[in-house]
């Protein structure tokens, strides 16, 4: 089961979401933390989907992004287990929702290792962007 947690009911998750988001936050060498997210979730600026079965399995969060000529829904972070058993239909209910709130886009933001996965379901890679540390 695919879900978007809403504001009042992210309580409720917190817990159990956590430890995921520290991980997410941990890996994305300073530009996420889980209080930031906590607090763009509660202020409706980012949205939380957890995907559910028996336990947690995976979790993401979004962004609506308003673009001079579009709209689109930026998916920033997705993590969890054994993805093929969620991801297609993840994303395939993350468009959905995403036309039903008048985006024209989903813009996932992900690792190399996503592109294969997403390319087979319609994606293509728009931009790339590359990183050099300046300071240590």
């Amino acid at each position: 089961m695919l879900a978007v947690i809403p504001r009042d009911r992210l309580s409720d998750w917190w817990a159990t979401v956590l430890p995921w988001l520290e991980a997410v936050a941990q890996r994305s060498k300073g530009k996420e933390s889980a209080e930031r997210l906590r607090a763009g979730i509660e202020a409706e600026e980012l949205q939380l989907w957890v995907w559910f079965r028996g336990e947690l399995r995976a979790l993401a969060v979004t962004e609506i992004v308003q673009y001079p000529g579009t709209r689109r829904l930026r998916v920033r972070i997705v993590t969890g287990k054994d993805r093929h058993e969620w991801y297609a239909a993840s994303l395939a209910a993350m468009e959905a929702w995403a036309a039903e709130i008048g985006c024209d886009a989903v813009e996932p933001i992900c690792r190399r290792g996503w592109e294969r996965d997403l390319r087979a379901l319609g994606y293509r890679c728009d931009h790339l962007i590359m990183e050099k540390r300046v300071r240590p």
